[in-house]
Formats: structure tokens, sequence, C-alpha cells
């Protein structure tokens, strides 16, 4: 009987190590995110194209738009935020019809959010305020506020980015106009981060 309960005893000690060299190993804990790729302060440049609406005379208005931006964002796994200021040329943008258009330099301060959808490319969107200096003589107001998105990617390391970004501007009008400035802006970037 000793040699019995002795002899038990080995197997009930021995068969959780044999049971667990059988069971499936368990899958790795997540990988803590990727360096942060898009922390940091950029500057660049952006191209493309506008559009803009003069109402109630139904004013429309296209053309080239060009300029320079810088920045600073912040990523944390993979959200990122950040703030970009801007000046854009618009005086390539006039009516077809009529020969006017804004002939001004458009100034922008926007808060960006966005995700990285992979370690390399993020999407945002974008909105704030922006300041015109048209000589508008006081009847087409001279701030408005802006909305919109984007996508960086960074191809070949984390300094050089590419990317598109679409804004709506509105202008508004004042207490003293009924005028209203409303617009689209779509431009390609190239931007260095530091």
């Amino acid at each position: 009987m000793k040699r019995l309960f002795l002899a038990l005893a080995a197997f009930l000690a021995v068969m959780p190590v044999a049971h667990a060299a059988d069971m499936a190993l368990k899958s790795p804990a997540l990988a803590a995110p990727a360096t942060p790729m898009f922390s940091g302060f950029y500057v660049g440049g952006h191209g493309g194209w506008a559009t803009g609406t003069i109402d109630p005379i139904s004013v429309d208005a296209d053309g080239f738009v060009y300029g320079g931006h810088a920045g600073f964002q912040v990523q944390k796994g993979w959200l990122v935020g950040g703030l970009e200021a801007a000046i854009t040329n618009y005086s390539n943008v006039k009516a077809s019809n009529f020969n006017i258009g804004c002939d001004c330099i458009v100034a922008d301060l926007l808060a960006k959010v966005g995700v990285t959808v992979t370690s390399n490319t993020l999407l945002y969107i974008t909105g704030g305020g922006f300041w015109h200096n048209a000589s508008s003589f006081g009847v087409i107001p001279e701030f408005g506020w802006s909305v919109g998105g984007g996508l960086d990617w960074m191809p070949f390391n984390d300094h050089l980015v590419i990317g598109a970004r679409y804004l709506y501007r509105d202008l508004g009008g004042t207490n003293l106009s009924p005028i209203q400035v409303t617009g689209h802006e779509l431009t390609g970037r190239v931007s260095y981060k530091f």
C-alpha cells in the first residue's frame, strides 16, 4: 500500500508539468506603440486650388493658392494633437465673369487632432480662425473660421512629410452688411519635421 501511495503521489506531482507541456502558448502581449514619428516642430510649403462665393450677389471666384506653414504636434500612442500657423497667397483667386477677387493674404491659426492609421500615416481633422488683408472698406469681415481635414504621410523617414488638406472657409457677415463669403481650399503639402 505504501508503494501504491508513493507511486500515486509521484504521478500526481508529474501530471501538471506534463499537462502544461501540452498547452498552447499564450499570445504575446500587445507591443508598445512605435516611436512617436509625428511629434515635433515642422515647417513647409503648400499649394493648390481655392474657390469662393460672395453672397447675396452670387459671385464665384477660383484660382491657384500657395504659401507656407509651421507647427508643433505631440504624439501619444496613436493619438496626435498640435497647433499650426499658415500664410496663404490668394491673389490668383478671381471671378471669371468679373474683374474682382480676393487679391489678399490669408493667415490661419488652426488646431489639429488626428490618429495614426499606420505607423507613418496620420489622418486628422483641423479647425480654427483666419484673417485676411483684402481691402474691403469695412464691407467684408476680416476674420473668419475654418474647418477641414487632411492626411500626412512619411514614406521615407521621420523627417519628410507629404500630405494633402481640405479646408472650408467662412467669413460670415456683419451687422452692417449682409455679404457672406464662403470658400473651399484643397492643397498639397510638403513639410520637414525636426
